[in-house]
């Protein structure tokens, strides 16, 4: 048996490997969590809203700045993000947790306007997030 504890390490370490992803975005945010504006650098990570796919996928326009247990959420599809209002929205399995607050919020904007996320990526996103039907999904 592998010890998950190690897994889960590694995972961190290869998150923050990505070191220059980050930094893009934690300047286009300015080190501020576009969900919470949470700006304790530490938990701060680099999450693709398309998945790492090299360095082509390496772009402001598909990352947001999240704090590390939202991060976690957003990679399992329970957090969505309406890509036209830009809204955020909870899997019904997170209705009922510390997690409710967000529902419904706008997503942090960055700083300069040109570094917004891709719209057509958070659809991808929002098209993954099975319990979410999305006014624009690109879905049957």
């Amino acid at each position: 048996l592998e010890d998950a504890r190690k897994r889960v390490v590694a995972s961190i370490v290869t998150r923050r490997g990505q070191s220059l992803f980050r930094k893009k975005l934690l300047a286009a945010y300015g080190n501020s969590c576009v969900i919470t504006a949470c700006q304790q650098i530490e938990v701060l990570e680099a999450a693709h809203i398309h998945p790492y796919k090299g360095e082509t996928t390496d772009v402001v326009s598909n990352g947001l700045l999240l704090r590390a247990d939202l991060h976690t959420l957003f990679d399992l599809y329970l957090i969505a993000i309406e890509p036209g209002s830009r809204l955020i929205r909870l899997s019904p399995t997170l209705k009922n947790s510390e997690y409710s607050v967000y529902e419904g919020k706008p997503l942090r904007s960055p700083i300069n306007a040109g570094e917004r996320p891709s719209q057509a990526l958070m659809q991808w996103h929002a098209d993954q997030c099975l319990w979410f039907k999305s006014p624009n999904g690109s879905w049957g």
